[in-house]
């Protein structure tokens, strides 16, 4: 009987700790799945700080970062660096001159197509220092013939290093920019659209002898004693030329007379190709020196396309530029009708291969 009772005191002992642990394990559960949206709500909560927190820094750091680079670059330098005044060689400077000289590692990171030029600014212009817009362009087609003649034929030559640069100065939308820029010297004119006209020119016209400084002055404040004689092409005096050229007057005189209706962000330009030669004559002139020759030749046919580009949207380009380095061209004039007649009568036998619109002979 005692061992019974015990035994079943035993079993009932049992079950009354199955039962707790069965009442513990719901009871945990319960508290457990109560729990369960509290703590989510906490690990997300910390969660979205914490995110918080690294995107702030990270947004902080980029900040401050960009603020280091914008503070340690330099700002984007000039093709033109001014320089003081120099000494004056035999005559004063024209008031209100500006000096300047060409920035070499930028010309050369521009002519190897590494950088470009959009404005130079800081430039000094009649007393003031303004800011040039300008765009670059080109005269010379890639597939241009460049040579140098001599006795035992024609031989092909490099062009040289240059900048072709047009546009207008910042704030004076009337106004008109041209610069022909080479590797020691660089030449052109401002048009401001309220004042006379500024030349750039080297201060040394011998360029040969290395870079020169260079000045910008109003043309009208040259002592007119020293000014250089009016040059006169003499092309319209010509019998044979007139009536091409009262021709060609009237057809610009009708096309810029006509409304311009296409919208100003669309224009057509016609392009022009012409072919370029210079006897020996011009040759000589420029010291024998070849690249100071097609430099010259290269300025020129910048400026007259920049004008025809300005007025009636036509470009000139040049596939052919030849200087005859050797006397043994088959120009020998003497007079400018004689020249002209030789060159035609020339380019008319032994250039008909070479395509052109016209070809202009420098003398």
């Amino acid at each position: 009987m005692v061992v019974r009772d015990v035994r079943s005191l035993m079993l009932q002992h049992s079950r009354e700790d199955k039962v707790a642990k069965y009442l513990f394990c719901v009871t945990f559960l319960r508290i457990f799945c109560l729990l369960i949206p509290y703590v989510l709500f906490i690990i997300f909560t910390l969660m979205t700080r914490v995110l918080s927190f690294i995107l702030v820094v990270c947004c902080c750091s980029a900040l401050f970062a960009q603020q280091s680079i914008q503070s340690v670059a330099p700002a984007r330098h000039s093709i033109f660096i001014s320089i003081p005044t120099p000494a004056p060689t035999t005559t004063p400077y024209p008031k209100s001159s500006g000096f300047f000289s060409i920035d070499q590692q930028l010309f050369s990171a521009v002519t190897e197509g590494k950088d470009h030029i959009d404005r130079i600014p800081n430039f000094p212009l009649g007393g003031k220092l303004v800011t040039l817009l300008v765009e670059e362009f080109d005269v010379l087609t890639h597939d241009a013939k460049i040579l140098e003649g001599r006795k035992s034929g024609d031989r092909a030559v490099p062009a040289p290093k240059h900048i072709l640069l047009h546009g207008v100065v910042e704030g004076d939308e009337g106004s008109h920019v041209y610069l022909a820029i080479f590797k020691d010297f660089s030449v052109g004119y401002i048009q401001p659209s309220n004042d006379e006209r500024f030349i750039i020119s080297p201060i040394n016209k011998n360029v040969t002898e290395g870079s020169s400084p260079h000045i910008c002055y109003r043309e009208t404040d040259i002592d007119p004693s020293l000014r250089e004689k009016p040059w006169n092409c003499g092309t319209e005096e010509l019998p044979y030329n007139q009536s091409r050229l009262d021709a060609i007057g009237k057809e610009i005189a009708e096309f810029q007379s006509k409304p311009r209706q296409e919208p100003q962000t669309i224009v057509q330009v016609n392009l022009m190709r012409i072919a370029i030669e210079c006897d020996y004559s011009y040759f000589k002139a420029h010291g024998n020196d070849l690249a100071n020759a097609q430099s010259y030749a290269i300025a020129v046919l910048g400026t007259v396309c920049d004008v025809y580009l300005r007025d009636v949207r036509v470009g000139v380009t040049s596939q052919y530029l030849k200087v005859w380095v050797e006397d043994n061209d088959p120009y020998p004039g003497p007079s400018a009708g004689d020249l002209l007649g030789q060159f035609q009568a020339y380019w008319n036998e032994n250039m008909t291969s070479q395509p052109r619109a016209a070809a202009l002979l420098f003398s």
